[in-house]
This record gives structure tokens, sequence and C-alpha cells, in this order.
């Protein structure tokens, strides 16, 4: 066992220190500067110890900084911009060529295989400010948005309306999307709506798609609520689901606008909801199941072919 005598730090009062000096953190133990926890704490405390620095010079703007005196030698610039600026001239591999900021037109350096646009941070946040002026998608009406931004439409409401009505592409399996086989046909958004519609085709039925959208004022919501079809001589909407409504959590997402739908129906509106499994079973029962050509729930894979999701697609 070695002992040692030192001399606290803080008090500079004397104290031994005893350890092994090839045992486990003996060095530790050895350069121990205070005489207990409280002096140390007491030390760090001191107005002349707490955040002690030097001033150093900036060697790109020439700005007086404060640094630890540790850092006083490898801190050399003042700030990130400036490190940047400092490290395009060190660094030699590429050369240095001179570019205009997107913002204020001032030229400033860098290397040349530098993505910087901006002389500054200020100019690349007063360019994220920056904003254009477009026209909604829907009802036309001009609106401001940022540059940066890419919507289309002015508001939650026009772009939910935009959505019903086609206008924005939902794709869902790979089944949204025009039909070869129906003459000006509308952007069917499920296999299930396009059927229906070469029913109403072999039954001479007329029909429009997604003729309307209705706005519902459900307590303190707005709903916008699209029925899938209407039949001009019955003066019917009809409304198709692929599953009847239940505590399934994707049942309650497909009728995610019941609510609306009959809040309409007590207004007088008259809607009819089909669902997929009586639309097919009624197919069979009249026979129109073998009659009936391109029906996709008969074969999706041989209906794929019809299926047209861009304009000029291509046959």
């Amino acid at each position: 066992m070695t002992k040692i005598q030192k001399t606290c730090k803080h008090c500079q009062s004397n104290f031994f220190v005893e350890y092994e000096p090839k045992g486990s953190g003996s060095g530790n133990v050895a350069r121990k500067k205070y005489c207990s926890d409280l002096c140390k704490k007491l030390y760090s405390k001191r107005s002349d110890n707490l955040f002690k620095r030097v001033e150093n010079v900036c060697s790109v703007c020439e700005k007086i900084f404060k640094v630890f005196p540790s850092h006083a030698v490898s801190r050399v610039t003042c700030s990130k911009m400036c490190y940047d600026q400092h490290m395009s001239k060190v660094n030699k591999r590429y050369a240095i060529v001179d570019k205009k900021c997107l913002t204020c037109d001032v030229m400033f350096s860098c290397n040349e295989n530098h993505k910087q646009k901006y002389c500054s941070l200020t100019c690349f946040k007063k360019n994220l400010e920056r904003k254009k002026e477009i026209r909604c998608g829907f009802c036309a009406k001009t609106f401001w948005i940022k540059k940066s931004s890419k919507a289309k439409y002015c508001n939650s409401t026009c772009s939910r309306k935009a959505l019903s009505l086609g206008l924005i592409k939902n794709h869902a399996n790979g089944r949204t999307g025009w039909r070869k086989d129906i003459e000006n046909s509308p952007y069917f958004k499920s296999s299930l709506e396009a059927d229906y519609a070469r029913y109403c085709i072999h039954n001479n039925v007329k029909f429009e798609y997604e003729k309307e959208v209705f706005t519902i004022s459900l307590g303190e919501k707005v709903r916008h609520y699209t029925p899938d079809f209407y039949l001009p001589d019955s003066k019917e909407f009809v409304e198709l689901k692929g599953l009847r409504q239940s505590e399934n959590l994707f049942s309650k997402m497909l009728n995610s606008n019941s609510e609306a739908r009959e809040e309409l129906k007590r207004q007088g509106l008259n809607i009819k909801v089909i669902y997929m499994n009586d639309f097919y079973e009624m197919l069979r029962q009249t026979g129109l199941w073998e009659v009936i050509p391109n029906l996709e729930n008969k074969n999706y894979a041989k209906t794929a072919h019809l299926i047209q999701a861009r304009k000029n697609q291509p046959d």
C-alpha cells in the first residue's frame, strides 16, 4: 500500500491518499485533487472557474469570440458559416468558385462540389418564406402558398371534393383506373364500381358516376359525401359497399361515411346501398353472371388488362 500527501485544490488543506500501485483504479485515486466531495463541488462553483474562457479572433470575419482555453488553438472560426468558408480555402482537392445567392443575389465563394445555394442561413430562411400564387384545382380560386409547397387545392374541403370526383388519383390494390371496354369510362375506384357500370350498360340503364358532392354538418364536424352512381331515370343515388358495417376495423374504414349518408336519407335524398356479396349473388340468381362480359369479380387476373391507370397508357 502506497501513501502520499496531497494539497486540496479548494481549501488548500493537506490530506493523504492510499492506493495500490498495481491495483485496478489506482491511477484515479493517485490523481485525486480534493479532500472531499464538498470541496470538489464548491471549487466548481467558484466565479473565477465558471465558464472561464479566453478571447480568440476569427480567421474569416476577424470577429472576436470567446472559447475555452483548451480550444484556443484548434477553434479558428466563430461560426459554422465561417468554418465552411475557412475549410473551402484550406481544402485544396476542389477548386474554389463563386456562386450567386438565390435570395439576395450576393456573390459568395465555396468549393465547386459544394451544393450551397445561399450566402447565409438568413437568406436560406427567407427563401423558405417566399410564396407563389396558384389557382385551386377544384374551385379555381387563387391563393398563396410557400414556394417549396406542392399544394394544388386551397383548403382541405376542396381537396376532399376533388378526391371524391376522381381529380386526385386514389390508388387501391391496383384496380383503380379507366376501363377500356366501357365507352367514355369514368375513373373507377374499384372493380365493384366497374362491374356495376357493366350491369347498367347491359340493362340499358342510364347512369352518371359520382355526379354530386354533398356537404353535411354533423355537430361540429363537416363531412363531404359523394354517392357512387346516380340513376336519372329513377332519380336514385346508388352507394356500393364492399362490406357490411360491423365492429371490424376494416369495415369501419369502408363505412366511415355512413353517418353522412343516413343524415341525407333523413333529409329526403333517395340513396340505395348495395353490398358486394348481395350484388354478385343477384347476378348469379338472375343468370347475368354468365351473360355480362368482362366481370372483374369472376377473374381478376384475366381482366387486369382492361384497367387503364393513365390516360396515355399504351395498350
